[in-house]
């Protein structure tokens, strides 16, 4: 709600459980005692699915840490290639309303496949700064396909079919 206050962890358990968003949002009681129908209080399956929400939170940063890693190698033989969708509006910055129960409102939109942000695909190191030429990524990808297509829609474009097919039935293969 203060446009001059950034979250500086988007990451932290202690914003989720404040700001009531997924397991934490007080409107999925009902929710929780389906997927835990043998914890009869909800006391407990509120403590048990904010405990859930806090270890999923930690995976999330060691797997953005992980992503990060400059010096990490695909193995010999592995290939890393990259598909994206970069031409449907997505959301890029958002604003949070730390009095109105956590509710969020996009302030900004960048190119994605409307799920994904395409830097964010890229892991490009220079979204937020100025512009520059060639990507900054640790990503070690041999190459990257961008397609005009949605998140789920990428899989069904046939151009996306047509690639993948050629990468692992035609295409030379590099030794390692």
């Amino acid at each position: 709600s203060d446009g001059s206050q950034a979250v500086t962890d988007l990451l932290d358990p202690a914003l989720w459980e404040q700001s009531g968003w997924g397991l934490a949002d007080p409107r999925r009681a009902g929710d929780l005692a389906t997927l835990m129908p043998d914890v009869r209080d909800a006391g407990e399956r509120r403590a048990a699915a904010l405990a859930f929400q806090r270890r999923a939170l930690e995976r999330a940063r060691a797997f953005h840490a992980a992503l990060d890693r400059r010096d990490a190698t695909p193995p010999d033989g592995l290939e890393l290639r990259l598909v994206a969708g970069d031409a449907t509006d997505t959301a890029q910055q958002v604003a949070v309303n730390r009095t109105g129960g956590g509710a969020l409102r996009v302030v900004a939109w960048g190119p994605g496949d409307g799920t994904v942000l395409r830097s964010s695909a890229l892991l490009d190191e220079r979204a937020g700064a100025a512009w520059r030429p060639s990507i900054d990524s640790p990503l070690s990808v041999r190459q990257t396909l961008l397609l005009p297509d949605t998140h789920l829609g990428l899989t069904h474009s046939t151009v996306f079919r047509d690639n993948v097919l050629y990468w692992l039935l035609e295409e030379p293969r590099r030794k390692p």
